[in-house]
């Protein structure tokens, strides 16, 4: 059974973890403070901004150079704003695991339909993933794979998006937002 995930509560929560992370832990030592005096007044809190911020302008509209993520922004946002942009809606569904793929899967609900959407650490893990799929889509590693619509496979930044299915509408919105399919049928 999956649950519907809401974008806004997953970054919430991450910007949350991030802070306290920030925090630092218990038996730990306290930054020091301007000046040098060893430690900050126990009446005094320090307060950490978290921010996150693209470094170059992503365009929604990639045609050769797909919207590729900045170094800095978070791709599976990336991937969903540059979906929106084309106007298709969009909306994190639960998550997916497949034996030919190292992570865990999000899946994203694309104008109603399921695609996959795989994280890897960085672009060069998600590039070794993504020569191993054969050019047609039914080969993935050493799994050979019998798919109940047409396969299609993305690559964005160190993301690998998979729509199996056929629906024109979403193929334009992924095409449009991710570039062409490296992959699939």
């Amino acid at each position: 059974m999956y649950r519907k995930i809401h974008f806004g509560l997953i970054f919430a929560l991450l910007m949350v973890l991030l802070t306290a992370g920030c925090a630092g832990f218990a038996g730990q030592s306290s930054p020091t403070p301007p000046g040098g005096s060893g430690a900050y007044p126990a009446s005094e809190e320090t307060v950490v901004l978290v921010t996150l911020e693209a470094t170059e302008a992503v365009s929604p509209y990639p045609g050769a150079e797909a919207a590729q993520p900045s170094v800095g922004k978070d791709e599976i946002l990336v991937m969903i704003e540059a979906l929106q942009a084309v106007g298709a809606q969009v909306e994190l569904d639960g998550t997916i695991t497949q034996e030919f793929f190292s992570p865990l899967g999000l899946i994203a609900r694309v104008n109603g339909e399921d695609v996959q959407v795989f994280k890897y650490p960085d672009a060069a893990s998600a590039q070794r993933e993504a020569e191993s799929v054969a050019p047609d889509g039914s080969k993935v590693g050493n799994v050979s794979v019998a798919w109940v619509a047409a396969p299609h496979f993305y690559r964005f930044g160190n993301l690998i998006v998979l729509y199996v299915g056929n629906d024109e509408a979403i193929l334009q919105a992924l095409e449009k937002a991710l570039g062409a399919p490296f992959a699939g049928q």
